[in-house]
């Protein structure tokens, strides 16, 4: 049970890099960096009983890194 709620929707930017190597006919490795960036926002949350709302400030940014395998029939 969630005791406080909100449904605001953050607008940002996203940039990668990446790069695939064949090692072999038929394999390939890859590796892929991405960051994203959502801003700084003040929510308002929500008790689930209803009352008075929260001001929060919420900072959304992440990073990811990826690595992979494929194989090519």
């Amino acid at each position: 049970m969630n005791l406080v709620s909100g449904d605001d929707t953050h607008l940002g930017w996203i940039v990668g890099v990446g790069a695939e190597h064949a090692i072999t006919p038929n394999t390939l490795i890859r590796i892929e960096y991405s960051h994203m960036d959502f801003g700084s926002e003040t929510h308002n949350l929500t008790f689930a009983g209803g009352g008075p709302t929260i001001p929060t400030e919420v900072e959304a940014t992440f990073d990811s890194l990826k690595i992979g395998v494929s194989y090519k029939f």
